[in-house]
């Protein structure tokens, strides 16, 4: 006969003689003894701290579900574990969960916004498809991998960050996210698949970074509102309809030297620009270019041909001598003072540093390097920073990262951000150069376009005291100077018992704030 629907109940409990099953901590849910697995559970599950996976379908339906805390002993959601409960409006998934099953939210239309923890490392087919009322969501760095469908149909969908270390976004991921405005590629990614943006009739400017090769057919087909494109350098061929009915596009900025390969079907009478107002748009290309672009179709094809010339870039070196830079899209050759340094790997202890361009043997910046700039008297100086035509791919290890625009800093993996800047006031590191937090615990901050900052893992950077280091790569520990405490200061330490006033080195809660006492 049909299966019983657990969703309507109000109580899971399995035959208490039944060895396989259990409903511990009266959880109203039944658990499998041997895996800790919750396989069925309604709408007053209270989930147990010793359930080790949530089991596919296990709240499926469940739309009299409206929140649902997920404790830390979770490691995997799995597929429709939630799939259809459209009265979920609020759910706190750990930082112990590393996989998110297919489906395994989709159809959950209150959810409103999504935290994807920096554990999780997969994202199943459709794990959120169809969530209509999702307007944001982020992504964290440790996701390696989601599935295509992912995010189809989130119609309210507004905004999306991708973490770092996504170099594959799957078929139909955005299909039909009419409200997303705004989507932010890590420049690790590398393919982006069919109908990856389709009918994201919101979307009115792209970037796709320099390390994708390829377009497939259909990705952006039906972007009613774009207009403009910026294409990477990296890019090599475009498949058919990537760009189809995309009626607004009035600019495309191709950052490629050499003419990408487009797709033209002629039995099917599609291709890569169809029913574009093409001969309405704008080709931005390299200077050197240019003339290739008016040779090749469809680029031939384009209203006007526009170079896209490198401009020099002033670079101001602090008193102690010291800058950093970066320029995603050229080589900039280095004046005969300047050396140019990658920091190759850190530790506890310090930062490796390696010299990869001398400004007296005629060398240059590669292009998609963050680099360390020092000069020879160690002194505060200007100098502009002039463009080569030619650029160079550089693949070493390189903990400096940068972008040619005003950018939150990220990198690949969990990290600790850092800038290059003067030790914080009332501290004896106040007059040192130095790599500091931008931001409270090392999280990520904002900085200007063309300069580098620091990440590094946080299995190094994270101690007991904050990891910092001088501008010579030492680690240094931040020691506050110790502050004459007033009767009216409220003393906590970490484990939240007050103290009248600290005697002892350590960490403590100063009236709501963190302070170090020597």
């Amino acid at each position: 006969g049909d299966s019983p629907n657990f969703c309507l109940m109000t109580q899971c409990l399995p035959d208490s003689n039944n060895p396989k099953y259990d409903s511990r901590n009266k959880c109203n849910a039944i658990i499998e003894a041997a895996s800790s697995q919750l396989i069925v559970g309604c709408k007053n599950t209270t989930i147990p701290n010793s359930v080790t996976s949530i089991g596919s379908s296990a709240f499926s339906g469940c739309s009299g579900l409206t929140s649902v805390t997920i404790p830390n002993s979770v490691t995997s959601i799995g597929s429709s574990a939630f799939s259809g409960c459209s009265g979920l409006t609020s759910v706190t998934i750990p930082n112990s969960v590393t996989s998110i099953g297919s489906s395994a939210f989709s159809g959950c239309s209150g959810l409103t916004s999504l935290d994807i923890p920096n554990n999780v490392i997969s994202i199943g087919d459709g794990a959120f498809q169809d969530c209509s009322g999702l307007t944001s969501v982020n992504i964290g760095n440790s996701v390696t991998s989601i599935g295509g469908y992912a995010f189809r149909g989130c119609s309210n969908l507004t905004s999306v960050t991708l973490g770092n270390s996504i170099t594959y976004i799957e078929q139909k991921m955005f299909d039909g996210c009419n409200s997303l405005e705004t989507v932010n590629l890590s420049n690790n990614i590398e393919h982006i698949a069919r109908y990856a943006f389709r009918n994201c009739n919101s979307l009115k400017s792209i970037h796709i970074p320099n390390s994708v090769a390829t377009l497939s057919n259909g990705v952006f087909y039906g972007c009613h509102e774009l207009t403009e494109v910026y294409v990477g350098k990296g890019i090599k061929k475009i498949y058919h309809e990537a760009f189809a009915h995309c009626k607004k596009l009035q600019d495309i900025y191709c950052y490629a030297t050499t003419c990408p390969q487009t797709e033209n079907i002629e039995s099917l009478n599609i291709a890569t620009f169809t029913n574009c107002p093409i001969s309405k748009i704008n080709l931005h290309v390299p200077a050197k270019s240019v003339e290739q672009y008016k040779t090749l179709a469809p680029w031939n094809q384009f209203r006007s041909f526009e170079p896209i010339v490198p401009t020099n870039q002033l670079v101001v070196l602090s008193d102690a001598g010291y800058a950093t830079f970066y320029d995603e899209m050229y080589d900039y050759l280095l004046p005969t003072d300047l050396k140019a340094y990658i920091v190759t790997n850190a530790t506890g202890e310090k930062l490796n540093y390696a010299l990869i361009a001398d400004g007296e043997r005629g060398a240059f910046i590669p292009s998609g390097v963050g680099v360390l700039l020092k000069n020879k008297e160690r002194r505060a100086d200007s100098y502009v920073l002039t463009p080569l035509e030619s650029t160079t791919t550089y693949s070493g290890a390189n903990l400096l990262h940068g972008s040619d625009e005003a950018t939150t800093t990220s990198a690949d993996g969990d990290c600790v951000f850092y800038k290059l800047a003067y030790g914080p006031s009332g501290t004896k590191y106040s007059t040192t150069l130095g790599w500091f937090w931008g931001d409270d615990d090392g999280k990520p901050f904002d900085i200007e376009g063309h300069k580098a900052w620091l990440a590094i893992p946080k299995s190094v950077a994270v101690k007991s005291r904050p990891l910092f280091y001088s501008i010579d790569g030492n680690a240094i520990e931040l020691e506050l100077i110790e502050e004459v405490a007033t009767d009216d200061d409220e003393w906590y330490d970490l484990q939240g018992r007050r103290v009248d006033h600290p005697s002892q080195r350590g960490i403590y809660i100063q009236n709501g704030k963190k302070v170090f006492i020597k």
